[in-house]
């Protein structure tokens, strides 16, 4: 899987989602049209809030949205790091 680097985080896994599909929101959960809204392949809606910054993945804390352009992207940290939202940073899952 290709890497990116970011600024001021970790190396981080590209996994981004597909855009959310604008012909059912009931299906999804997603207003038609919604960029920052997206269905994930196991059925998980994930939307920004409001604010336009990186932000916690609802159900998995290895995953973050980055909820900065236009349209929602959903990253991966690498193996063993979690994302914390405090800072906007991958970090150590613990430290011995």
């Amino acid at each position: 899987m290709p890497c990116l680097l970011v600024k001021s985080f970790e190396f981080l896994t590209d996994e981004r989602t597909s855009e959310a599909s604008s012909d059912s929101s009931s299906k999804t959960g997603c207003l038609p049209g919604d960029s920052m809204c997206t269905m994930e392949k196991d059925g998980t809606v994930v939307k920004c809030s409001s604010s336009k910054d990186l932000q916690p993945h609802p159900k998995d804390e290895r995953r973050f949205l980055d909820c900065t352009g236009s349209k929602i992207q959903i990253y991966t940290c690498p193996p063993n790091l979690t994302f914390h939202p405090d800072n906007k940073k991958c970090k150590w899952q613990f430290i011995l």
